[in-house]
């Protein structure tokens, strides 16, 4: 009897260990920009993605070049979303093919004031744009727009408001909560958008079985009009007073 109610305690010990970590959920890690409004958007998107995959994600968020260098080296499972170009650039990630959704890259400007038409029609000014943008570095060179590049969306703003550049590249939802933060008046944003582009998950090559599944679950939550009601809720909060 004594031998068969230890046996029974043993059973009940070994349970006890085991069946916490058998629900656990497993745990990703992704970088992203700092501060950033597009964020918003794409972490309760990515975090329900996730999920309904059975695991867990953390976002962390970095100055916009180093956060892809986290993510290109394994330091983290991947990047939380860039556009498609960074697959050129960065060989250890991995795109899903499923967008997130849609980016608006708009002009924020202090004094400048000239009908958007393109991205031509940038050139006669001196730009700014967040570094680790490369879609935007690409678009400056190749029409010979005079750039720099800065750290942090604060940067823009007092670079801007000294006159020194003319206009600042940035997403609508990155510059709408940057002015929202910051109680910006002075600054405006100029429309139509420059050029709109979908924004792409991306994780590690040590990931990539978790692709298609990933991509599965981006295209149910458009279906479901799940991530255009995060997005119409986060563009009502920022434009807010």
């Amino acid at each position: 009897m004594k031998a068969h109610l230890s046996i029974l305690a043993a059973m009940v010990l070994v349970a006890l260990i085991v069946l916490p970590s058998a629900y656990a959920r497993d745990k990703l890690v992704f970088s992203t920009f700092e501060n950033a409004g597009i964020t918003l958007v794409q972490e309760p998107v990515m975090r329900e993605a996730y999920r309904r995959l059975g695991y867990e994600i953390e976002v962390r968020q970095f100055p916009g070049e180093r956060a892809l260098i986290q993510a290109d080296r394994g330091i983290v499972d991947g990047e939380l979303a860039r556009l498609e170009t960074v697959r050129e650039m960065y060989g250890n990630l991995v795109m899903v093919p499923e967008s997130i959704h849609e980016l608006r890259n708009v002009v924020l400007a202090k004094n400048a004031d000239f009908t958007l038409a393109g991205w031509e029609s940038l050139k006669p000014y001196m730009a700014l744009s967040l570094r680790g943008y490369k879609y935007n570095e690409e678009k400056f060179r190749e029409l010979g727009i005079k750039y720099h590049l800065v750290n942090r969306f604060e940067d823009m703003v007092k670079i801007l408001r000294s006159g020194r550049y003319d206009i600042g590249l940035i997403t609508m939802l990155d510059g709408l909560k940057m002015m929202k933060d910051m109680g910006i008046r002075d600054l405006r944003v100029l429309e139509p958008p420059v050029e709109t582009f979908p924004a792409y998950h991306f994780l590690h090559k040590k990931h990539t079985n978790l692709v298609p599944l990933v991509s599965e679950k981006l295209k149910e939550l458009k279906k479901e009009g799940y991530i255009k009601k995060i997005e119409d809720q986060v563009v009502l909060e920022l434009k807010a007073d």
